[in-house]
């Protein structure tokens, strides 16, 4: 492409929402979130980004299809995972210590289909990757929708967004955006594989069909406006980066030095990937296994005092990773079609970066052999 030039505008020409297709079960209490009341809101717009880019397998696998079949395959594997259709809530007087919980099954995923008329897939990766590495994740923005969680009144926001965008020729793109306070992204990769198996499954005993009941086409009409929204593609760059490490570690969680750890792997970001050294940063601690369950937030200030080396009981390691180890690169939603090329991004809240604090994630357990667990961490802090 002459110049390398990305597109202007996306322009959103459906929105729905893909409810779980069953009750949830009784006895499944909502995740809460022990937070200072001040210190949560900032955190609303926190989210975890994911952007995989398609080549069509073939005549049948349109965009549009696709996002229909996704309309149909979510609902069943939300059933299964209802934490991923909540929604916020004010808990009850004596219930968090923010005051915040996510209401399971109450709000759904909203599906989104886009359409980039002036360029192909090829054309779009080509001319975001010219741009570099973090100019490219801003870049490519407008195909995971976003709507700021309300502060005032968080509770009427959605948290979790799937949009499909067709590119000019055979290429589309799926991107998710969700709430750092719905689920950890370790989770929501376990999810969306969850998900995947589940499509595949339902695509090869013909519960999909060629022409699904949600596709985009059924809905439209001559007299309406063809585009709900158009996006601009914003020259803007991220102010922070993201480094994942793996924690392992002997005995139990709850007696891990988390404080201590955070500052250790914050130091060694900062280090590896010529970031800021921040002083300050937002823990976020995430428990379940498995299943996310409670949450807490805290507000961190590196001692005075030097800590000394991190303990993780006798012989633990900690080292840096990458998101793509997960398998998500091998995601196939049908026809064993995988992704040619997948994007990852912690976006964390305005507030953070420009006052030069960092933002950690502590994941659920996601291994144990022998005795030894292993725990993920992301650390996102400013550029410099």
């Amino acid at each position: 492409m002459a110049g390398r030039i990305l597109p202007k505008e996306l322009h959103i020409e459906a929105m729905q929402t893909a409810m779980p297709c069953r009750v949830t079960e009784p006895g499944r209490r909502p995740r809460r979130i022990a937070a200072a009341a001040a210190y949560a809101a900032p955190l609303f717009q926190s989210r975890f980004r994911i952007i995989l880019y398609y080549r069509s397998a073939g005549k049948e696998e349109s965009a549009w299809t696709v996002a229909a079949w996704m309309k149909e395959s979510l609902s069943a594997a939300l059933a299964e995972r209802p934490e991923l259709a909540g929604r916020l809530r004010r808990a009850a007087v004596g219930e968090g210590e923010g005051g915040w919980e996510v209401k399971l099954n109450d709000a759904g995923v909203r599906l989104l289909q886009a359409a980039v008329a002036e360029v192909s897939m090829a054309e779009f990766l080509e001319a975001a990757a010219a741009t570099g590495t973090a100019a490219a994740a801003e870049k490519e923005a407008p195909l995971a929708f976003w709507v700021d969680v309300d502060a005032e009144n968080p509770e009427f926001s959605a948290l979790f967004y799937v949009q499909v965008t067709q590119f000019q020729g055979d290429g589309y793109a799926i991107g998710i955006c969700c709430s750092l306070l719905l689920a950890d992204p370790l989770f929501l990769i376990q999810f969306l594989k969850s998900w995947a198996e589940t499509q595949t499954q339902m695509l090869a005993q013909g519960l999909l069909t060629k022409t699904p009941i949600f596709h985009l086409g059924h809905f439209q009409r001559p007299t309406h406006p063809k585009h709900l929204k158009s996006i601009p593609f914003d020259s803007s760059t991220a102010s922070t980066v993201t480094v994942l490490f793996k924690i392992s570690y002997n005995g139990g969680r709850d007696e891990l030095p988390y404080k201590a750890i955070a500052f250790a792997c914050l130091k060694e970001a900062a280090e590896r990937v010529k970031g800021k050294v921040v002083d300050k940063f937002c823990l976020m601690i995430n428990y379940g296994d498995g299943v996310p369950k409670d949450l807490r937030i805290e507000s961190c200030t590196r001692p005075e005092v030097p800590s000394p080396p991190v303990d993780l009981q006798l012989d633990g390691t900690i080292k840096m990773v990458q998101w793509g180890q997960f398998g998500i690169e091998e995601l196939t939603l049908t026809q064993e079609n995988k992704p040619v090329h997948v994007t990852y991004q912690m976006i964390s809240p305005s507030s953070f970066s420009s006052n030069d604090e960092g933002l950690v994630v502590i994941m659920s357990p996601y291994e144990e052999i022998k005795g030894v667990s292993e725990m993920m961490m992301s650390i996102t802090i400013p550029k410099k």
